[in-house]
């Protein structure tokens, strides 16, 4: 779904700071169906009873947060060199080294989570 989400936000040239907002909504939502009383389920001993609004808003938050972070994605590492101005010489050098970390901290954390899950034998 994600990978639709980036197609989708690329071909209608939406812009990177747009489809942040579809994150924050979701994670607003989100929050919402778990601390507004009207959201949140009505639990007992047997468990948790949602209404079908609830279950809706809960859900609707989850897809609009799949679908920020599908947008967002591809434009992480874009995002972060924009950061920098290109004419000056001091904020280029800065700019090769935020992708050289980038790039690191990718490989870094890929690597402890291939560890985490599966192990080195």
């Amino acid at each position: 779904m994600t990978l639709v989400a980036a197609v989708i936000f690329k071909s209608a040239h939406v812009s990177k700071n747009k489809v942040y907002l579809f994150t924050l909504q979701g994670m607003t939502l989100l929050t919402f169906s778990a601390t507004v009383p009207g959201l949140k389920p009505a639990c007992d001993s047997n468990g948790c009873h949602p209404t079908s609004a609830q279950t809706a808003a809960c859900f609707i938050g989850l897809y609009l947060i799949a679908l920020g972070t599908g947008g967002i994605k591809p434009c992480v590492s874009a995002f972060g060199a924009d950061q920098f101005d290109e004419n000056d010489d001091t904020e280029r050098l800065k700019k090769s080294s935020f992708f050289n970390c980038f790039i690191s901290q990718l490989i870094l954390v890929h690597s402890l989570l291939l560890q985490r899950w599966f192990g080195f034998r």
